[in-house]
């Protein structure tokens, strides 16, 4: 890992409405090189509900946010308008 990513700091993008999602946005960001870290809401989270339907944050480098954006903009639109 590079001296800088390792100071760099962590920033919220997105939520994904549940793991499998999740899953997926990280890879496609891996894909195009943006190290991420998908957070699921925790084992309190997951008594109530299943760990499938969990919102998980995604969180990429402060330096990476504006691509990260660009790159699951399709994906974040898609949800705003199922959640209308």
């Amino acid at each position: 890992m590079k001296d800088r990513e390792r100071r760099e700091r962590l920033a919220y993008i997105a939520t994904a409405p549940g793991e499998l999602v999740a899953k997926m946005w990280s890879g496609i960001l891996e894909e195009h090189g943006i190290r991420c870290l998908p957070k699921g809401g925790g084992l309190q989270a997951s008594m109530y509900a299943s760990p499938l339907a969990v919102n998980w944050e995604i969180h990429v480098l402060e330096s990476q946010v504006e691509k990260a954006l660009e790159i699951l903009a399709p994906f974040l639109e898609d949800q705003h308008l199922a959640e209308a």
